[in-house]
């Protein structure tokens, strides 16, 4: 076996044990701060170039 191999087997293993132990090992969470709707209300009257300026944090969510 090769060592790149090797390696991969251990994260495997690594893996399958950290799931054992009930751990998810790469959780699919992504926490979102706005929906489109909330942005597009809150941001429809904003120039771009204050936007530019004011540089809003939003993370989207864009499910139903």
């Amino acid at each position: 076996m090769s060592f790149e191999n090797e390696l991969l087997e251990i994260r495997h293993r690594k893996i399958r044990e950290l799931e054992e132990l009930g751990f998810t090992a790469y959780p699919r969470k992504y926490g979102f701060s706005h929906s489109l709707d909330e942005i597009v209300s809150k941001y429809a009257d904003v120039t771009g170039e204050d936007l530019a300026v004011q540089k809003p944090g939003v993370r989207v969510w864009a499910g139903p």
